[in-house]
């Protein structure tokens, strides 16, 4: 009995770089009637690159094995004879075996590594350039589940110069959700009174933005894109205008990517808990949004001092 070598997925990769991808395509697309030399030449030049397999080469029976060789010759034999139903039972056995790519599967665009996807020129530009400004910003939000609707907003600011810290926290009262879930209210530490008591989403961003212009604040960080979203969700609930709105959304950066990637390189969202035990910060992230806008400003400094010139900067 052969035994069949495993390491055929890498020699037959249905992912491929797109450069090949693109040279698959323009060979699939192209008429064999009517384009028969220039589909002769995609061929040959897929060939070249290791990719003949793509153009109807059949693998090394050595690599994927004497049973799958054979289910590939049986695929095509159904093929050719229009046996559509037991070409498809063949076809299954084949993409169990990761060999679809044999039995009429198409390629897909290889993905590069997690940390090149984030790590890019123009990520590593807009975040050096937010973490150097004179004054850091910080930003958390809290909001409500169903609709997402702004209900706290912390945010803490850093003159890095001085080291003198500002805060702002302010409540919000919501349009639609104006009863909290008791889920809302455990994970927010939030009391019905509160809100019920707190100045509406535009009153709130009126002192946040003059908060924001007398301290010179350029850009506001977040750990994820789940503030930003709520903003805009309250945004659009209140009615407020596209100027006021772009006017925020200019502001805010997520830097969650880039930190978490260059932290461990398989991991795109590090939760900012994580981020507090990486860096022995003590305490719990405790889902308040001044505290984590705090939690949020300690993550940074720690990830300037550690990494900043060593792995992001090169």
């Amino acid at each position: 009995m052969t035994t069949i070598k495993t390491n055929y997925r890498k020699k037959y990769p249905n992912r491929i770089p797109e450069k090949e991808y693109q040279l698959w395509r323009k060979w699939h697309e192209t008429s064999r009637r009517h384009h028969y030399w220039h589909k002769k030449r995609v061929e040959k030049q897929l060939r070249s690159h290791g990719y003949g397999y793509l153009v109807g080469d059949l693998p090394e029976k050595d690599i994927v094995g004497d049973e799958n060789y054979q289910l590939i010759l049986d695929y095509r034999r159904h093929m050719t004879s229009h046996q559509f139903d037991e070409a498809k039972v063949v076809r299954n056995l084949l993409r169990k075996a990761g060999l679809g790519i044999f039995a009429g599967d198409f390629p897909a665009i290889l993905k590069p590594p997690l940390k090149e996807r984030v790590l890019t020129p123009e990520n590593i530009i807009q975040f050096t350039d937010v973490i150097s400004e004179p004054v850091l910003g910080f930003l958390d939000t809290e909001f409500t589940t169903l609709k997402h609707e702004i209900l706290s907003i912390g945010c803490v600011l850093y003159q890095q110069e001085s080291g003198e810290t500002f805060s702002f926290y302010r409540t919000a009262k919501p349009v639609y959700e104006k009863k909290l879930s008791p889920r809302c209210l455990e994970i927010t530490h939030l009391t019905q009174e509160e809100i019920d008591q707190s100045e509406p989403f535009p009153a709130v961003m009126h002192a946040f933005k003059h908060f924001l212009k007398e301290n010179k604040a350029k850009h506001l960080m977040t750990w994820g894109n789940s503030d930003i979203s709520s903003l805009q969700q309250s945004y659009a609930f209140n009615r407020l205008s596209l100027q006021e709105k772009k006017w925020f959304e200019e502001k805010v950066v997520d830097i969650q990517p880039v930190i978490s990637v260059t932290t461990d390189e398989s991991r795109l969202q590090i939760s900012l808990n994580d981020m507090k035990k990486h860096y022995h910060i003590e305490g719990d992230v405790q889902h308040h949004a001044l505290s984590d806008a705090m939690d949020l400003k300690e993550i940074v400094l720690h990830f300037k001092n550690n990494y900043l010139t060593k792995e992001v900067v090169e």
